[in-house]
């Protein structure tokens, strides 16, 4: 096949996903509207999420949260529930698109910062766990990460959210949930700025900055200015290095 035969192809699929995507928002709302909400289905692939052309994993162009904000706004400020269409946008010159691997959670988290939202709730199949629960089922949920754990972690294969989700909310700060659709009841996982959990005093400690230009490129030099310190009983707590600056050595002792 040619390459203009692959990208028509392409481009047809995510025009075919998108059927599901729209159909879905539309359900949920009727759903919602028949248990007495004001519940309006809002199409990306028609309107707000403009995208470039890359089809089957599309990003957001800068534009694209600004004519979000305006566009949902208008609902919003009525106090409708509005249910977006996750996963699919369109190019600026009205073709369909979709956003690739995690592109509904990538959604969800373009139009929090968009709208400066306070909070964002993803629900998944499982919680988040120290480990793959298919592996080691007995293994705790994890209660809290900052945005840069979680990225950390999806990059290295958690299934859950996706790295580039994490940044819309790392870049507006918005606390984001992930929990589990099986335990409602759990508040789940808190990804979020770094949380300060505890303040110690350590006493009797001073800070000692090594430098010299010899240390650099020549192994053993932390490890001699170690032995001065352990023949005179001292602890070494914590150590900075840097090509010209050993950096600071904290020691316990006298």
């Amino acid at each position: 096949m040619s390459p203009i035969g692959k990208l028509a192809s392409v481009e047809i699929a995510d025009k075919i996903l998108a059927l599901g995507e729209i159909l879905s928002a539309k359900i949920v709302a009727a759903f919602l509207r028949l248990h007495g909400l004001i519940a309006v289905a809002y199409d990306t692939s028609e309107s707000g999420l403009v995208t470039n052309d890359v089809f089957g994993n599309a990003d957001p162009l800068p534009s694209a949260g600004q004519l979000l904000r305006h566009e949902l706004e208008r609902f919003l400020v009525r106090e409708h529930v509005v249910v977006v269409t996750g996963f699919i946008g369109h190019t600026l010159d009205g073709r369909v698109t979709t956003l690739g691997r995690g592109g509904s959670d990538y959604t969800a988290t373009f139009i929090a910062e968009a709208i400066q939202a306070d909070r964002v709730e993803i629900w998944k199949e499982t919680s988040l766990r120290r480990t793959d629960p298919r592996l080691v089922q007995t293994t705790p949920r994890v209660s809290t990460l900052t945005y840069e754990q979680a990225a950390e972690l999806a990059a290295s294969g958690m299934k859950a959210i996706h790295p580039r989700a994490l940044g819309p909310v790392r870049r507006a700060k918005i606390t984001t949930w992930v929990r589990d659709i099986n335990a409602p009841d759990q508040s789940g996982t808190r990804i979020g700025t770094s949380i300060v959990s505890g303040i110690a005093v350590v006493r009797h400690t001073c800070w000692i900055s090594l430098v010299s230009e010899d240390m650099c490129d020549v192994p053993g030099f932390l490890a001699r200015a170690a032995e001065v310190f352990s023949k005179r009983g001292l602890d070494i707590g914590v150590t900075a290095t840097g090509d010209i600056q050993t950096g600071y050595l904290r020691s316990y002792g006298g």
